[in-house]
């Protein structure tokens, strides 16, 4: 729903509101009625909060998305990773630690490819915040904002996962446990108005939401979901309209496969790192500028451990 449409129905409400009750009346019935529907339909088959946000989250087609599919080479990113690791057993890193900073640095190549776009206008932000989704059990997924992903080192960013990926897991993350059972409380029927809403002031007003513990763009400017243990070698993620992303970025399972090394074909292990872009945010020269920036990170490491 654009502005105009919004504008358009709020006129109307208010109009009857003002001159003719009995067109409320009769919205009223209607409205009664479908929520006697959802809560007879929640009573057979209760959904959960991460099924009402999935049903919330994706009723509108049509997003302005541009796919793109890159193939990593794994052998020297992983070496290098295991004698870090080694070497630093208190800041361990890993390849999710390393997305993260590579988009970080994707997002920050120009300055018109990542901000927000309020009333039409799009507003370009200081912090390149990155969104880790965390899976829970198979059962719900939450997410870890990863703060200026454009300017942090590799440990600084695993230090800023590590603790609340663990409580997220333990189920002990009071922020989102909250979240989870104020949801349980609201209907399916109204689950993508909320959505609407929340994105509206989250992101279109910059303000935070406190009742749902929501703060100014919460979710970042690009969300990171890591499939590599569901034996998923080449998923693509949607764009979520509501969490309003720049770009989304899977990370899919590792897998051997036969690739050109200088002049020779060697046996390597490889990952499909696949993105789902908002077309709005950038043209195909900004695209190519930012996937370089992805690319220059993955491929060297070494050089963004410290500062």
């Amino acid at each position: 729903m654009n502005y105009f449409s919004l504008a358009l129905i709020l006129a109307i409400l208010t109009y009857h509101a003002l001159y003719h009750w009995l067109f409320l009346a009769i919205w009223g019935v209607v409205v009664a009625v479908y929520w006697g529907m959802n809560r007879k339909y929640q009573t057979q088959s209760p959904n959960s909060p991460y099924q009402k946000w999935k049903m919330a989250s994706f009723h509108d087609g049509g997003d302005p998305c541009v796919y793109s599919r890159e193939i990593f080479d794994l052998t020297d990113t992983e070496a290098f990773i295991e004698t870090f690791n080694k070497e630093n057993p208190n800041s361990r890193i890993t390849l999710t630690h390393l997305c993260a900073r590579a988009l970080g640095a994707t997002l920050s190549e120009t300055q018109r490819n990542c901000g927000v776009i309020s009333a039409g206008h799009f507003a370009p932000v200081e912090s390149i915040d990155i969104s880790v989704l965390v899976d829970i059990g198979g059962n719900n997924l939450g997410t870890v904002l990863v703060k200026d992903c454009g300017r942090h080192t590799l440990p600084e960013i695993s230090h800023q996962l590590h603790q609340s990926v663990a409580k997220m897991k333990r189920g002990k993350d009071e922020t989102l446990n909250n979240q989870m059972q104020m949801l349980k409380r609201i209907p399916s029927s109204l689950m993508q108005a909320l959505a609407r809403v929340i994105g509206f002031i989250s992101y279109d007003l910059g303000l935070s939401v406190p009742a749902l513990k929501i703060k100014r763009h919460n979710f970042g400017m690009g969300i990171i979901t890591n499939v590599m243990g569901m034996n998923l070698r080449d998923a693509i993620a949607p764009l979520v309209p509501f969490l309003k992303p720049v770009v989304v970025v899977v990370m899919n399972e590792p897998f051997l496969k036969p690739i050109v090394v200088g002049n020779e074909v060697k046996i390597r292990k490889v990952m499909f790192i696949n993105t789902s872009f908002d077309h709005r945010f950038a043209d195909g020269t900004d695209a190519a500028k930012m996937f370089r920036a992805f690319r220059k990170v993955f491929n060297s490491p070494q050089n963004y451990v410290s500062r």
